[in-house]
């Protein structure tokens, strides 16, 4: 019986095509389950494997070693994305999960508890340009390594996804400390309109301090950096409801008005930037953002153009039941609203997330009223506060990620 899986695992060795490879695989793991002396699988046979050509052999290895818990084979785990010159999202989520699963049992899934080897990746030159791009993407822009230094480093990177990663990490930052390198990119005319209009998007919050130069870029020759700094103007100052619209209940209406195909990018901005709508405040997109609400990543596969303006202009029309807000009315007559996160360990304050994506708690002793909210916590009335261009371009966005 040793002799048959040592050969089993050498024919899955010697196999030219992946498929072959993938499914020696397979058939080796359920002959393991199945047979009567089940035998651990050899740790360096699985090392092996997670170094194949194949990115399919090693997914289905990685989740081989998580699901077994294969601890012995850590180490290799957390290198094994490290040389690849190409990863895709697909990987790069199943070799995080697995790590995770290995150091705590099961994945992390909270945003502000990020997996500790993203950072590592990050940190490492050696890693794949790729991952590094990604696991930048997944590490939160204040994150106590991600330095201002580091990161004005990573802004001058050769390589232009994970140089752009960089500016987008220091837009997102909530510290405010990049604001002076996203103001010197901006107004380099040199560089790439795209990154520009991303560093222009990072001031939108310090719109006030910044005027003169986006006043400046505003009036610009590079159409992306000019809307991105029109737009910080426009939402330094309140905004004066637009009533020369349709009704949000006519959809057919709005699709005819936004049939024009917007600019992902452009949405990029619109979605994570301050200002008068910021969607990353309740939303997760490809990496970024908060949990209030769903995560929109994939949205596009899953709904259609029409249903998405729907759940936009009417957001109250439908609530998936783990989105239904809590009303509170307190003693004093305050009147809140909120997705409840439990309680503190007294059990005297009970903990809520509001719609602008912070928490608070409620002394649950000043809680006069409470009931189920028929309201959605995101806002009604965007498409008066958004130009049609800009929910083109957030519509454009979410139907982008694959």
């Amino acid at each position: 019986l040793v002799e048959q899986r040592a050969a089993s695992w050498e024919q899955a060795r010697a196999a030219a095509e992946s498929a072959a490879r993938l499914e020696q695989l397979q058939a080796l793991r359920w002959a393991g389950r199945t047979a009567a002396e089940p035998a651990p699988p050899p740790v360096e046979e699985l090392a092996h494997f997670l170094q194949d050509s194949s990115i399919e052999v090693r997914l289905y290895v990685m989740r081989w070693i998580a699901d077994e818990r294969i601890g012995k084979l850590h180490g290799q785990l957390v290198e094994g994305l490290k040389g690849l010159p190409h990863v895709t999202p697909e990987l790069f989520f199943t070799w995080a999960a697995a790590i995770e699963i290995l150091d705590r049992g099961v994945p992390i899934t909270a945003p502000n508890e990020p997996n500790p080897y993203l950072v590592q990746a990050v940190l490492d030159p050696k890693t794949a340009p790729d991952l590094r791009t990604l696991a930048l993407r997944f590490s939160p822009p204040d994150h106590k390594k991600l330095t201002l230094p580091l990161l004005t480093e990573f802004t001058r990177s050769d390589n232009g996804p994970f140089r752009r990663e960089a500016v987008r990490t220091l837009a997102l930052r909530a510290a405010g400390d990049g604001q002076p390198l996203l103001a010197s990119l901006a107004a380099d005319g040199s560089a790439d309109p795209e990154l520009r209009a991303d560093a222009v998007a990072g001031l939108t919050s310090h719109a006030a301090d910044h005027r003169t130069l986006l006043e400046k870029l505003a009036t610009g020759d590079a159409p992306a950096v000019r809307v991105a700094a029109e737009r910080a103007l426009r939402w330094a100052k309140p905004v004066p409801p637009s009533t020369d619209l349709p009704d949000p209940k006519d959809l057919d209406a709005w699709l005819k008005l936004t049939e024009k195909p917007g600019d992902a990018a452009a949405g990029w901005r619109v979605f994570f930037t301050g200002g008068a709508l910021r969607c990353a405040a309740c939303h997760r997109f490809d990496g970024r953002g908060n949990t209030v609400g769903p995560d929109l990543t994939g949205i596009g596969r899953r709904l259609d153009r029409r249903r998405i303006l729907e759940s936009i202009l009417q957001p109250s029309r439908e609530i998936a039941p783990q989105y239904v807000a809590w009303k509170m009315v307190t003693d004093d007559g305050r009147v809140l609203l909120g997705l409840s996160r439990g309680f503190n360990d007294a059990g005297t304050h009970e903990i809520f997330l509001g719609n602008d994506g912070k928490s608070f708690d409620l002394d649950v002793r000043r809680i006069a009223e409470r009931s189920m909210s028929v309201v959605s916590l995101m806002p009604d009335g965007l498409q008066k506060v958004l130009t049609v261009d800009e929910l083109r371009d957030v519509l454009a966005l979410l139907k982008s990620a694959d």
